[in-house]
């Protein structure tokens, strides 16, 4: 796969291509929240699953997708 391996998201000038084994399908009607204040991700699934119940006000067990992002802006985790 090219840029694998790399880091700060180098990919040398290839450009990248999803295939079937690089997505993540979720069912249709899956209810997707993006949390817009910055988390510490050295959080790690069950304090995200806080986060979400406590500020939030989300049930982490609902199948609802919630994504955080970091303080830098350049990661994102998806709790599903």
């Amino acid at each position: 796969m090219p840029g694998r391996g790399c880091q700060h998201g180098s990919d040398h000038g290839h450009r990248l291509r999803p295939s079937r084994d690089s997505l993540i399908v979720s069912p249709h009607g899956t209810r997707v929240v993006v949390a817009t204040m910055p988390v510490d991700f050295r959080k790690g699934h069950d304090g995200l699953a806080a986060v979400m119940q406590e500020e939030l006000g989300l049930d982490p067990y609902s199948g609802v997708a919630c994504v955080f992002r970091s303080r830098s802006g350049d990661r994102i985790k998806v709790l599903l």
